[in-house]
């Protein structure tokens, strides 16, 4: 489905309208779903007119009332009060990921009222809704929800989805499993927005040692030595460098919180040692330099030297070299 093919839902039945969500895939572009959705919603603006513009929105009034099942596709409706009523009358448990999706997107409406409404048609839905439905829309969701800003201002949503996606065992399970095995740019992202979970840290080790991502493994392997998780509030502070020539840096602002986890560190730590990446390599040398005098690691420091000799980057044998010249006796940085 593509944005030419968009354009026969123009003025559609309701069967047709619905239609749409039969050919949403789970693997397809739910944006791009949203681009079309609202294609088929929208008039020509060169026939547009008051009158016209009246008579569109009665139209999909009618529509609505005559078939509640509308509601799902109404979450995309240019008219503020289509969108309200039909989160009023989406009926639940939602049968659709997509409309999941578009149940969430409401939570960061520009209309206050209507993020009222998604918040009670959220609560409303969730617990009933299938753990899978929510796993496919949260997935699709998190990410987008680092650059909302509006629920941050009168209503404080922020923690809605984030709590939704740690609540269920299973949810969390099928969303850990996808970051696992997602080897797309914006998997860090994800990790971070789990890691606010306490529900999160038992599956640290695994994606340690499994994810597909390096920096999704040095994401886990840093939390697990340094014993927290650190993400993100997505809000940022001005520091000034000089104010008599105005000149200041917007420094993000990040949260961090302990671990829950209690794990032996050296299996974790030596795979990660002898991981497939450099980028692992490195921050795990990092790591081990940093606590190099501790008792239950000096073994593993002399091991790493012996085993990384030959390692071909130039970054690895550079920290390399540091941790061997601060074995040696009198040593100083």
């Amino acid at each position: 489905m593509d944005d030419q093919t968009s354009t026969k839902y123009h003025f559609a039945s309701s069967s047709t309208l619905l239609a749409i969500l039969d050919d949403v895939e789970s693997s397809y572009d739910f944006q791009k779903t949203q681009k079309v959705v609202k294609a088929a919603l929208r008039y020509d603006p060169s026939w547009w007119s008051e009158s016209f513009n009246t008579q569109w929105v009665k139209q999909h009034e009618r529509q609505l009332n005559a078939c509640q099942a509308l509601s799902q596709i109404f979450l995309f409706h240019d008219d503020g009060f289509l969108r309200q009523m039909a989160l009023e009358r989406l009926a639940s448990p939602l049968n659709h990921p997509f409309v999941a999706y578009g149940l969430g997107l409401r939570l960061n409406d520009w209309v206050p009222e209507i993020r009222r409404v998604a918040k009670i048609t959220f609560d409303r839905c969730y617990a009933s809704t299938p753990p899978e439905i929510w796993e496919e829309a949260l997935w699709h969701l998190l990410p987008r929800s680092t650059e909302w800003r509006r629920w941050f201002m009168q209503q404080k949503h922020e923690e809605v989805l984030y709590s939704a996606a740690a609540n269920r065992q299973e949810q969390l399970q099928g969303l850990v499993s996808r970051l696992a095995a997602s080897r797309s740019s914006g998997s860090t992202t994800m990790f971070r927005l789990l890691a606010r979970s306490p529900n999160f840290d038992r599956f640290l080790p695994d994606l340690a040692l499994g994810a597909c991502q390096p920096h999704v493994r040095t994401l886990a392997l840093v939390s697990i030595m340094e014993r927290e998780a650190r993400w993100s509030t997505g809000k940022f502070e001005r520091v000034w460098h000089d104010k008599v020539f105005g000149r200041y840096q917007d420094k993000e602002i990040w949260r961090t919180r302990p671990l829950t986890l209690d794990v032996d560190i050296v299996p974790i730590l030596t795979a990660s040692l002898h991981d497939r990446s450099s980028l692992v390599r490195r921050r795990a040398l990092d790591l081990l330099t940093r606590r190099r005098d501790e008792d239950e690691l000096k073994p593993l420091v002399q091991k790493t030297l012996v085993d990384l000799a030959n390692d071909p980057n130039p970054a690895v044998q550079g920290r390399l070299d540091f941790l061997r010249r601060s074995q040696q006796p009198g040593f100083k940085i």
